[in-house]
């Protein structure tokens, strides 16, 4: 299940976004989380994490491009698509990496073009494999499934979804225990 963000200060078009992503998923038989947000500052303030943004460049108080600059400062990898009456933006995005852009009134030809390329990227992501030398061998876990990694001393501890058992391998990293999340 792909988690989405939806960041539009207008009503209409945010529920336009919605009932696009709702078509989507029946049209593909994917599944979405969809949380809607008003403002740069609501998303930002929720601290939670997303695999999609879509995000309004113009908004009152923290416009888009703001927001994103923010965004990435913690989620540097999460695919951004903004939404524009104006695609003179188009260019400022390419400081904040987006993905795409949508210009409104946003078509659903545009909106199913822009997640059938997400999706194709989305999907190679989660294909992509990590490999952990053990004292059984080697494990490929794939990135999709590592929920997060424990550290103690020189020891890893792979954590995984879906009620896969962990692995431990030997780390070299000196010091304290600590804990990274994906």
């Amino acid at each position: 299940m792909r988690r989405i963000a939806v960041v539009e200060d207008s009503p209409v078009e945010r529920d336009s976004l919605l009932r696009f992503l709702d078509r989507y998923a029946t049209d593909t038989g994917a599944t979405f989380d969809v949380t809607p947000f008003e403002s740069g500052e609501e998303f930002l303030t929720a601290h939670k994490a997303f695999d999609l943004v879509f995000l309004d460049i113009e908004m009152p108080g923290l416009d888009g491009m703001e927001t994103a600059a923010m965004w990435r400062s913690y989620c540097p990898d999460t695919p951004l698509i903004f939404v524009t009456n104006l695609a003179q933006y188009a260019l400022r995005g390419y400081e904040v990496d987006a993905f795409g852009f949508l210009v409104k009134p946003v078509s659903y030809r545009a909106f199913a073009r822009n997640m059938d390329k997400i999706s194709r990227l989305m999907n190679l992501q989660d294909m992509e494999a990590v490999l952990v030398p053990t004292k059984s061998g080697v494990h490929s876990i794939l990135r999709r499934s590592l929920v997060y990694i424990e550290v103690f001393d020189h020891d890893l501890i792979y954590h995984l979804s879906d009620g896969q058992e962990d692995i431990r391998a030997r780390g070299y990293r000196a010091g304290a225990s600590s804990t990274w999340t994906t």
